[in-house]
């Protein structure tokens, strides 16, 4: 089967087996009004060639979030602005309508009267009881809600409409989480009547629109998932859902547990993890079916159709990395495909921490309409020194825009502090990033010198229009009292492996850096403890990966000290302070990871010799790799 074969779904015809599914982006401003961000958001995925969009989370009340609602109808305009925008690129697109597990309005009070911190630890605490306190006119109220959405939807101009199988519908459904003792509770028969009539309701008034339903489906042994029903129920409920008029399935895994399990990070999940999922639905389904779950690669999504495992495929994060995914696919340009890594830092995690979506290597995402990569009015000859993410992103946009580009590295090898960031257990899909880079490299024809440190002397020679200096960053490892008592080396050097190790290991820090070390130390059967001065562990940051990283470490009895300060190393322990008292910690040697700085040098012997260059990267300011590309791309497109 050909990814680019149209299929239908009911009345609706969709250009090929592409979708981009219901990813929550938080683009939109409290309140649910659709925002040109969004819109740009949204159109930029059409332009790339995806046959179907799903706009996630599109909410039937007032959200406390930041979710595209539709909650009456002086919202229709919003949505119609964004489904005219797809429309215009020739793809479709669907509404994913909802209601929360929770009563809204508590809620939104509780945020007006004590602040949204409040309003979060209210909605936490309240999450898993409304399903089952919810009196039966409040059921015919919500659904009632849901129906009223539909309509709207179809004003707005959406040409379908997907139902949310998992939040409060999930919530009736699971065997888990629904405890009621009436007919809305008990049997499966009972716990999928609220859907069954919600589609009942829709299908009266609605009678020929498109209606998808994302069938979110509860693992068991080892149980992953709360709200939604288990695959042997999933399966009985594709044929009722069909006989109320449902289209076509989206198969996913249910959600209500932790994040990491629906959106698994790099190395933690095969890919294609929930395509048994999809392929168990396939079987009993006579409408298509979509699946989801890590997947990346064309000749995976070729195997996919052809071996009949699903109609449709979802590429989620994959196409926030690179909207331009099918056009590339279409006109054979693979090898040009910027593959997510599946970090989450950008996308899953700031979701987390209830921000709004960014992509840690698409520099572009969010920023559609405000940054364009154009063709340079004036050619210019360029000079990047270090070729780490910051100076290859710079180097590959400013050769995409016709500019004469030349890299110097120091070492013998590319990529810089990614080949560290490779080395925790997890962390190899790193190395799709390498590749694409390489690739690029070799497109446009950009000239890469490794093994050759840049001096001002040198950068003289070239002269050239533009320097850009990407040198990166070093490890901070201080100069602690009795540092010559022990082996004492950085966390970057056991990294890259360059320092070998012996015998229980102290870890000094418990920032991303500290942990992923303490993760590695472990992998290699090493006995470690980590030492962290404050009362935090990554920084208080939320990560998607947060309890498996903590489990790894539990499973190999590495201890966190948090509250604890390095006073002194001694021979065979490092002495610690911790509630105003000295204790002793044996070990053999002492393992710095407690931040890096900037790497100038170069810089300022540049600025001395009144030579005039850019800073981009970790040399300008240290932080994440997504903050490394995008200096290098934000750089270059002003050049």
């Amino acid at each position: 089967m050909n990814i680019f074969t149209p299929i239908k779904i009911g009345n609706v015809e969709i250009k090929n087996r592409i979708m981009f599914p219901p990813l929550t982006t938080s683009f939109e401003e409290r309140g649910g009004i659709i925002t040109p961000k969004a819109i740009e958001f949204y159109r930029e995925i059409a332009k790339g060639g995806t046959g179907l969009i799903v706009v996630g989370d599109v909410s039937a009340v007032a959200a406390f979030s930041k979710t595209p609602t539709l909650h009456h109808d002086g919202l229709i305009e919003g949505h119609k602005n964004l489904t005219d925008a797809v429309h215009k690129e020739g793809s479709k697109i669907a509404a994913q309508i909802f209601y929360p597990e929770v009563d809204p309005d508590i809620i939104m009070n509780e945020a007006r009267v004590n602040g949204m911190p409040s309003a979060m630890k209210l909605h936490h605490r309240l999450f898993n009881e409304f399903v089952n306190e919810v009196d039966k006119a409040g059921i015919e109220k919500i659904q009632n809600l849901i129906v009223d959405v539909a309509v709207r939807a179809q004003k707005a101009g959406y040409d379908m409409l997907q139902l949310h199988g998992d939040r409060l519908i999930g919530m009736f459904c699971s065997p888990i989480l629904n405890k009621r003792t009436d007919e809305y509770g008990g049997s499966f028969e009972n716990r999928a009547r609220f859907v069954l009539e919600v589609m009942d309701k829709i299908r009266a008034v609605l009678p020929d629109m498109a209606i998808d339903y994302k069938m979110s489906i509860i693992r068991m042994n080892p149980r992953k998932g709360f709200g939604g029903p288990t695959l042997e129920e999933a399966k009985i409920l594709v044929k009722w859902l069909e006989e109320k008029g449902v289209n076509s399935f989206h198969v996913a895994l249910a959600n209500h547990g932790e994040l990491i399990n629906t959106i698994p990070s790099m190395g933690l999940e095969p890919y294609g993890c929930f395509l048994d999922l999809a392929e168990e639905i396939k079987s009993v389904a006579t409408v298509p079916v979509s699946c989801v779950g890590r997947i990346l690669k064309p000749e995976m999504v070729r195997d996919i159709l052809d071996t009949n495992k699903a109609d449709i495929v979802a590429l989620g994060r994959q196409l926030v990395a690179d909207p331009n995914w099918p056009i590339k696919v279409l006109e054979g340009k693979e090898d040009e495909i910027r593959y997510c890594i599946m970090c989450n830092r950008g996308c899953a995690d700031k979701l987390l921490a209830h921000g709004s979506i960014a992509c840690s290597i698409n520099p572009i995402n969010g920023l559609e309409k405000e940054i364009l990569i154009t063709e340079a009015e004036n050619k210019k000859n360029i000079l990047v020194v270090g070729a780490g993410v910051a100076g290859l992103e710079a180097a590959c946009v400013a050769a995409e825009r016709g500019h004469k580009v030349t890299v110097l590295e120091k070492e013998d090898k590319l990529f810089g502090q990614l080949n560290i960031a490779m080395a925790p257990p997890n962390k190899s899909e790193m190395e799709r990033l390498m590749e694409y880079y390489s690739k690029q490299i070799k497109r446009l024809n950009i000239e890469v010198r490794t093994g050759v440190e840049a001096t001002v002397e040198l950068i003289k020679e070239f002269n050239c229009d533009e320097v850009i200096i990407a040198t990166g960053a070093t490890s901070i490892v201080p100069k602690f009292d009795g540092i010559e008592n022990m082996r004492v080396v950085s966390a970057w050097d056991v990294l890259n492996g360059t320092q070998e190790l012996e015998g229980r290991i102290a870890i000094i820090g418990a920032g991303f850096v500290g942990i992923e070390t303490a993760e590695y130390v472990a992998e290699k059967n090493k006995e470690a403890f980590v030492v962290e001065l404050s009362d935090k562990v990554l920084g208080g940051e939320k990560a998607t990966n947060m309890e498996i990283m903590f489990k790894n470490l539990e499973d190999h009895n590495v201890e966190i000290f948090k509250s604890h300060k390095l006073v002194s190393i001694e021979k065979d322990h490092i002495k610690v302070e911790h509630a105003d008292a000295i204790k002793e910690m044996s070990c053999d040697m002492v393992v710095v990871a407690i931040g890096a700085k900037s790497e100038n040098a170069l810089s300022n012997k540049l600025n001395e010799a009144g030579i005039a260059h850019h800073l981009i990267g970790d040399c300008k300011n240290v932080r994440l790799i997504g903050d490394a590309v995008r200096d290098g791309f934000n750089l270059a497109v002003t050049l």
